[in-house]
């Protein structure tokens, strides 16, 4: 398996030769006189590793709140496989293949691991019959993609926290979705445990999974995303490659430090 500190270009993204999977077209939120998010336009290559970033309160959650459904944008519009799903509710938006995690872990206390990931693949089986067939051995495959399948039995109450944000992947990974949205992956996580959570996401990846990716900790971001865009204040102030947008006058100004403090600075709060 590649490392993280050696991917250099994502192959599932070249194959898919440019076929963008998710869109925004000008998305707008506001809360009272403020503009969370202004007129935001993205566009996701298929198989690519996309990410969000900005300093804190630049509108990044709620950008993924309204890619997501868990907000309904002002005015815009989102776009999944080319269909509309502009204020889709959260469950229909999961049901089309796009799926998401959070930037505080969630678990679902007083179930185990299997109970989690079991409640989660409800969505990726046709019927009953099929989920009857095929649960099992889907399950121990979500967690097989982890590393998790020696926590199967175990309850999420007694996990630590790197294995809790696993686990919290793994709960959006077994809806099946082909568009991961990840939210601060790397939150709280030492280092060892972002160099696991790191290699899931290649994982993932490299079975053709799109990802999404919202994170503070830019130096192990850099490592596996393929293109960056940057919002400050709702807006979009940049878009590229990690080693352009890093460069970019505007970008550096909004994190208000030089070049090389941008990416070693592990801002922290909210997004």
């Amino acid at each position: 398996m590649a490392t993280a500190a050696s991917v250099q270009q994502n192959p599932a993204a070249a194959a898919a030769g440019g076929e963008i999977i998710l869109e925004t077209e000008g998305l707008v939120r506001t809360f009272g006189g403020l503009r969370a998010v202004d007129g935001v336009s993205m566009r996701v290559r298929k198989g690519s590793r996309f990410a969000i970033i900005g300093p804190n309160g630049s509108g990044k959650t709620t950008f993924f709140n309204l890619v997501s459904g868990f907000l309904r944008p002002d005015s815009g519009r989102v776009t999944l496989h080319g269909a509309d799903i502009t204020g889709f509710s959260p469950d229909k938006i999961v049901a089309r293949g796009l799926a998401r995690t959070f930037q505080l872990v969630r678990p679902f206390l007083g179930m185990t691991v299997r109970e989690t990931f079991q409640v989660a693949a409800n969505v990726a089986f046709r019927s009953p019959q099929e989920r009857r067939e095929r649960e099992e051995a889907y399950v121990r495959e979500v967690a097989e993609n982890l590393g998790l399948t020696d926590k199967l039995d175990t309850l999420v109450d007694d996990l630590n926290h790197g294995e809790l944000r696993l686990v919290d992947i793994g709960r959006a990974m077994a809806t099946n979705p082909q568009v991961l949205l990840l939210d601060e992956p790397f939150s709280s996580l030492s280092q060892k445990e972002i160099e696991r959570v790191s290699e899931v996401i290649l994982r993932l990846s490299e079975r053709g999974v799109t990802m999404v990716i919202v994170e503070h900790k830019l130096r192990a971001l850099f490592k596996l995303v393929d293109d960056v865009m940057v919002l400050n204040f709702g807006r979009k102030i940049a878009e590229g490659r990690p080693e352009d947008v890093i460069k970019n006058p505007d970008v550096i100004s909004a994190y208000l430090g030089t070049t090389g403090g941008l990416v070693d600075a592990p801002a922290a709060g909210n997004s």
